[in-house]
């Protein structure tokens, strides 16, 4: 064989080894781009279920929250509410015993001025006199009317004798 066609058989050989491996390396990086776009898209969708996930998770815990804030918005206005009607209760007893502490010192008082007045001497006041029984005073009537003194009454019968028709 001739140096020369030698020469063009080992350049084309290599020129074919060259083609094949241009081939073989680009049919391996058509496969990794494949495999990259194919990672790719499989990390989107992960990365797309873990935001609807966190997005879900996001709405449970904000609708969690405000069902949480709304109750206990209910149970401080109840404890407010308890509160104020306790006061209002206490507020309303104090007055009752305050008026009925007020009524009992004016009883009191009352009591003890009608005790005052019960001891007192009777000043001012005018006792009153006895003039006797009412035989006593017929008696002394008797002896002082018109008969007795030897005159005639409107009180005698016509007989004349007897004494005040009492």
């Amino acid at each position: 064989m001739d140096p020369g066609t030698a020469l063009l058989i080992g350049s084309l050989v290599a020129g074919g080894s060259t083609v094949y491996a241009a081939q073989k390396a680009a049919a391996n990086a058509r496969r990794a781009a494949k495999q990259a776009r194919e990672d790719a898209r499989l990390m989107r969708e992960q990365s797309d279920k873990e935001i609807a996930q966190m997005q879900s998770t996001a709405n449970q815990n904000q609708l969690q929250f405000e069902t949480n804030l709304a109750e206990t918005r209910k149970k401080t206005q109840l404890s407010i509410d308890q509160a104020n009607a306790a006061q209002a209760s206490a507020v309303k007893q104090i007055n009752q015993q305050t008026a009925s502490s007020r009524l009992a010192i004016q009883q009191s008082r009352l009591q003890g001025r009608i005790q005052q007045q019960s001891l007192a001497h009777n000043v001012g006041r005018k006792k009153r006199a006895r003039v006797g029984t009412p035989k006593s005073l017929r008696t002394k009537v008797e002896a002082n009317s018109a008969l007795a003194l030897g005159g005639s009454s409107g009180g005698t019968s016509k007989s004349g004798t007897g004494g005040l028709n009492v």
